[in-house]
C-alpha cells in the first residue's frame, strides 16, 4: 500500500498490507513535513452498504477511496497555506461579480423609481434580485472549480471563474431545485433546511467535474455529506466564524479568509469525491 502525504501531495513511502488488520488504520510520520499520516486498508463491503453507497461510489474519481474522517484542522492548515497565488484571482473575478451586481441594484432601483412605489415595482425588484441570485450559480462553481484547479497545483486566472456558463442550465436547474428543496424543509421545522444546506454544499462542482446532472449530483452530494454531515457543519462552522472574525477589522482579513474558505470547500470535494485530472476542460 502507497503511504500518500496530503500536506505534501505526493507519495513518501509503502507498506505492507497484511501490517494492517482489515478495516483497521494505522499513523505514520511523513519523513518531509513530518505530519501524521493515517493509513488504513479497506475492509471488505457488506452487499447492503454497496447498494446504499451506489451514487458515492459511481461519483468518485477513478481509484479514489472517499475519505469520510479528514480532519479539520488539516483542512484549514492546507486551506491557509494555499491561499499563496489564489488570492489575485479570486479578489479580481469577484471585483467584476461585485460591478454587475450593483449595476444590476441601480437598475432595478431605476426601474422602481420610475414605476413609484407600487407591489409590482416591489415584484419585479424582487424577481431582478432572485433572477441574479440563481443566475450567480455558474460563477459560484467557477470559484470552486479554481480552487480544485489551484490545489492541483495548476495554474489559475481570474477569468477561469466565469468559463463554466457551458453547463449554465444543469447549474441553474440544480440551483432552483436546492433553493425548493431548502425553502421546503425550513418550513418544515427548520431543522430538516439546515441539514440539507450543508447536504447539498457539493452540488455545483459535481455538475462541473463529474458532468451530473442537478438531481444526481444533489443525491450524490446529500448521500456522502450524511455520513460526515456534523464534521462538515463544524468546519463550515469555524469558517463562517473567521470569515465574520476577520471582517471586523474594516474587513482587511477577508483578503486572506475568504480565498481560504473557498479553498478548505475545494479540500472537502477533494477527501471526498476525489478530483480527475483533465477531466474537464474551460476556456480562459
Amino acid at each position: 500500500m502507497d503511504i500518500y502525504c496530503k500536506n505534501c501531495q505526493k507519495t513518501v513511502g509503502k507498506i505492507a498490507e497484511e501490517k494492517i488488520p482489515a478495516g483497521r488504520q494505522a499513523s505514520v510520520i511523513c519523513p518531509l513535513c513530518k505530519e501524521k499520516i493515517l493509513v488504513k486498508r479497506p475492509s471488505s463491503p457488506e452487499p447492503a452498504d454497496q447498494n446504499r453507497d451506489a451514487v458515492l461510489a459511481t461519483s468518485t474519481a477513478p481509484d479514489h477511496a472517499p475519505n469520510l474522517h479528514f480532519s479539520i484542522t488539516a483542512v484549514f492548515r492546507e486551506a491557509w497555506q494555499k491561499t499563496r497565488g489564489f488570492k489575485g484571482p479570486v479578489w479580481a473575478s469577484l471585483l467584476l461579480v461585485m460591478a454587475a451586481m450593483l449595476g444590476i441594484g441601480l437598475v432595478t432601483a431605476f426601474l422602481q423609481r420610475i414605476m413609484g412605489n407600487t407591489p409590482s415595482s416591489i415584484a419585479l425588484g424582487m424577481a431582478i434580485q432572485i433572477t441574479a441570485n440563481i443566475a450567480m450559480a455558474p460563477v459560484t462553481a467557477g470559484y470552486l472549480m479554481i480552487a480544485l484547479k489551484h490545489i492541483q497545483g495548476r495554474p489559475v486566472n481570474y477569468r477561469m471563474t466565469f468559463a463554466y456558463f457551458s453547463s449554465f442550465f444543469p447549474l441553474i436547474g440544480a440551483a432552483l431545485l436546492m433553493t425548493l428543496m431548502i425553502t421546503i424543509g425550513l418550513f418544515l421545522l427548520i431543522i430538516p433546511g439546515i441539514y440539507l444546506i450543508f447536504s447539498y454544499l457539493l452540488v455545483l462542482p459535481l455538475i462541473v467535474e463529474k458532468r451530473m446532472g442537478p438531481w444526481q449530483a444533489m443525491e450524490a452530494s446529500r448521500k456522502a455529506i450524511h455520513r460526515c454531515w456534523f464534521k462538515v457543519f463544524g468546519l463550515e462552522l469555524i469558517l463562517g466564524i473567521t470569515l465574520i472574525g476577520s471582517g471586523l477589522l474594516f474587513g482587511i482579513g477577508l483578503i486572506w479568509t475568504l480565498p481560504m474558505c473557498t479553498l478548505a470547500t475545494g479540500i472537502l470535494y477533494r477527501e471526498i469525491f476525489g478530483i480527475a485530472n483533465g477531466r474537464e476542460s474551460i476556456a480562459v
